[in-house]
């Protein structure tokens, strides 16, 4: 998958700085890559599961004219990646948010093991874990961001029976 979105050419700021005119974001199957610049470059690839919220900023004129600020949070940044000017500034949140749940999901799933490659019962453990030793090792995911603070809550709800 690819999907790219560029910095909009209707926007007075934009037009008033050539620089902000170079924005491109990709979505790709590895993760968010933005590049920036004439003069010198920035370019970033973020991968979705280090994303952790995606917001947009439109006044009523972007919004007419359809672009805006898509600000994107990660664990990594003290301060959030601030795209601005964007074209389709919605379907870029919802395309990141899509890939986001996507990434999340498949990194909770739990392999499954072939019966012939099963452990034979007398070799697995007998002790059976507790939903608090669940939730320990949930939150460790949580706090390592291998999964997200829903998939942690809505697992912890499932635990407790709530």
């Amino acid at each position: 998958m690819q999907k790219v979105y560029k910095a909009s050419r209707k926007s007075a700021s934009a037009l008033a700085s050539p620089d902000k005119l170079s924005l491109v974001v990709t979505l790709t199957d590895n993760g968010m890559e933005y590049r920036q610049g004439l003069v010198s470059h920035r370019s970033e690839l973020i991968p979705y599961n280090r994303i952790n919220s995606v917001n947009v900023q439109q006044g009523p004129l972007q919004n007419t004219l359809d672009y805006g600020t898509v600000i994107v949070a990660t664990g990594n940044d003290v301060e959030p990646i601030k795209l601005v000017d964007i074209e389709n500034p919605y379907g870029l949140q919802q395309d990141l948010e899509d890939m986001m749940h996507q990434a999340t999901s498949t990194a909770v799933v739990a392999p499954t093991t072939p019966a012939s490659d099963a452990p034979s019962p007398s070799s697995q453990t007998p002790a059976a874990q507790t939903p608090e030793d669940e939730l320990v090792k949930l939150a460790a995911l949580r706090d390592q961001r291998i999964i997200t603070p829903d998939d942690f809550n809505r697992k912890k709800q499932q635990l407790l029976g709530l």
